[in-house]
């Protein structure tokens, strides 16, 4: 249980941590009006993500015991873990669009729901993990990963949103760009765990 747990941060902070537009809204949010705009749109990916999430837990639980599809998966989910490895690798800064309109927290959710980044998650990644969840453990593991992962990725927004608010430099510097390093070594070690488990599914 304690390994799932531990994927779900990695997974919540390197999403958390990851540029996109998302990232770029709080942080326009917090650089324009103040920290707690930018903490809003930090949360918009645990509304946005519901449908998202209760439609794998389903697909989960109904192929759980076709091991065709378990290794299927499990591939693809590595391949989409190797391809996150190297965008976070590859990452030195946020570059901010400045063009982006300002609006409010429902622009926020209007922005999460048009990335292709939480369907291409949960289906690549998420439904993989959590049908090994549910064969080897309860529902209430699933539900303790769902909140550990989502705890790591609203916090790791809100860390953005703080640091955008105290210091740009943050954003530019080195300590940013070797969080975004030792995270991409993180996610390409799952990658190669999720082609081993689609192996063992062989067997």
């Amino acid at each position: 249980m304690i390994d799932f747990l531990f994927l779900a941060l990695t997974l919540g902070v390197s999403a958390g941590f990851a540029p996109g537009p998302l990232t770029n809204f709080v942080i326009q949010q917090t650089l324009k009006h103040d920290l707690n705009s930018g903490i809003k749109v930090a949360f918009s990916p645990v509304i946005v993500d519901i449908p998202i999430v209760i439609l794998s837990i389903l697909l989960a639980s109904y192929i759980s015991d076709s091991k065709m599809f378990l290794m299927f998966v499990s591939l693809v989910g590595s391949a989409y873990l190797f391809y996150l490895a190297y965008e976070n690798f590859k990452v030195e800064q946020i570059v901010l669009d400045k063009n982006m309109p300002n609006k409010s927290f429902r622009q926020g959710l209007v922005i999460g729901a048009l990335s292709p980044n939480p369907y291409l998650f949960w289906i690549a990644i998420g439904t993989p993990i959590l049908l090994q969840i549910l064969n080897e453990f309860s529902l209430s593991v699933v539900f303790a990963f769902l909140a550990t992962f989502y705890f790591s990725l609203v916090g790791s927004k809100v860390f953005i949103a703080y640091m955008a608010a105290k210091s740009k430099k943050f954003l530019k510097g080195k300590v940013y760009f070797f969080i975004m390093k030792f995270l991409a070594l993180l996610l390409a070690a799952f990658a190669v765990k999720l082609i081993f488990d689609a192996i063992g599914y062989i067997n």
